[in-house]
């Protein structure tokens, strides 16, 4: 389900996040970057290709390929964030209750401590035809900034994971989604990181209807934050397709 310009998982080119048939075209990380590896120029080609670079640790920037190397040729941001401490950033993955293999993001505040266990966030993305990316998340690197662990699912419905999990959210999104959501922060409290009893959710658009629906199915997370949700479905079919609609 790749998008033009990005990789097999679906995320843009440079995005830091490998995928399976990045491995198998000879893709490598270099500096927490993609950097394609034994790339043939053809005849006609420019001179110069140009794309975007990013990582959890630096703001996405425009590099270009020349000669099968990539040279940073923008450096926006590098500045202030070398005078910023940073937590770590890890791909993590886990089993739902029902079996399936998900993955997810997770950031950490810049002070934690191995085993210490505290306050939680859980975000949902929007879409929910989309995914997240391993490149500066601003939103939960401030989130991280104020003590909290944040955990960004690839819940069924994502992108990036090929068709079939794809379509596991159409009619499922209260369950499948759900299910998926909420074993993140099983998963966080399992390996000892969030304080089951400081939870928390937030999402926007589909990730808010994510967050409203959770507030009715368990009563664990002691705050519930929903952005740009959608909670009446029969009114968003009328606003969809009337002319001038959304």
């Amino acid at each position: 389900m790749a998008r033009s310009g990005g990789d097999a998982q679906g995320r843009p080119s440079g995005s830091g996040f490998l995928s399976r048939r990045q491995a198998r075209n000879g893709i490598s990380l270099a500096g927490g970057r993609c950097v394609p590896s034994g790339l043939a120029r053809r005849a006609d080609s420019p001179e110069a290709l140009a794309f975007a670079v990013g990582d959890p640790t630096h703001a996405t920037n425009v590099a270009v390929l020349r000669d099968g190397q990539v040279q940073k040729i923008t450096h926006e941001g590098d500045d202030t964030l070398a005078n910023v401490s940073l937590g770590d950033v890890r791909v993590v993955n886990w089993t739902a209750k029902d079996g399936t293999k998900l993955q997810g993001i997770v950031t950490f505040p810049a002070d934690y401590q191995p085993g210490q266990k505290g306050r939680f966030l859980v975000l949902p993305h929007g879409g929910p035809e989309e995914n997240d990316r391993l490149v500066f998340d601003l939103f939960s690197r401030m989130v991280a900034g104020m003590g909290y662990i944040v955990l960004q699912p690839e819940y069924r419905g994502s992108t990036g994971y090929g068709s079939e999990f794809l379509a596991a959210i159409y009619q499922h999104f209260g369950d499948r989604a759900y299910s998926d959501v909420d074993s993140a922060a099983d998963f966080a409290v399992a390996q000892g990181w969030a304080d089951p009893n400081r939870l928390a959710i937030f999402g926007w658009s589909a990730g808010g209807f994510m967050t409203s629906w959770t507030a009715t199915q368990t009563h664990r997370y002691h705050a519930a934050i929903e952005g740009a949700g959608i909670t009446d479905w029969l009114s968003l079919s009328h606003e969809r397709h009337r002319p001038g609609g959304l």
